[in-house]
């Protein structure tokens, strides 16, 4: 069970980067919870060209007391209005546990990214993202299926 809740600094374009605070919880049965908190920032860049970017921490309440932080960010243009956009994502994390704390695990990947929007309200993501070094996995697919209400 997940609990999270958003709040947007101000209205949007009134300042750079439409800056929202997230917070969330994360309530697990087998493992232990988990807190999470993200900046999210992204905007317009000019006609058709969108960014975005998150910086996030993340630390289990419990068991390994593993903690993450992370930068995820992407570009896209709009090929096809409201319909298709295409672009590049990237993440970059350092993680550790109780066992090791300051000794990360550092992984950074970069790969494409497309967005088809079959209906105004659903969205497909997918991000086809390769690792860029030894702490990463060598490939990471990442698929959404998303529906706006």
């Amino acid at each position: 069970t997940k609990f999270e809740v958003r709040y947007a600094l101000a209205d949007w374009d009134e300042i750079w980067g439409n800056p929202t605070l997230y917070l969330e919880w994360a309530a697990k049965n087998d493992a232990p919870d988990g807190i999470e908190g993200k900046l999210l920032l992204g905007g317009e860049i000019s006609e058709g060209w969108h960014w975005g970017a998150n910086l996030v921490y993340e630390a289990e309440t419990g068991g390994a007391r593993e903690r993450n932080v992370e930068l995820t960010a992407g570009v896209s243009y709009t090929a096809i209005d409201s319909k298709l956009s295409i672009g590049a994502e990237t993440k970059y994390a350092l993680t550790d546990d109780k066992t090791d704390r300051g000794d990360y695990a550092n992984e950074f990947l970069l790969g494409p990214s497309v967005q088809y929007r079959p209906m105004p309200n659903t969205h497909l993501d997918l991000a086809a993202l390769a690792g860029l070094n030894n702490d990463s996995p060598d490939a990471k697919f990442i698929f959404v299926f998303g529906w706006e209400f």
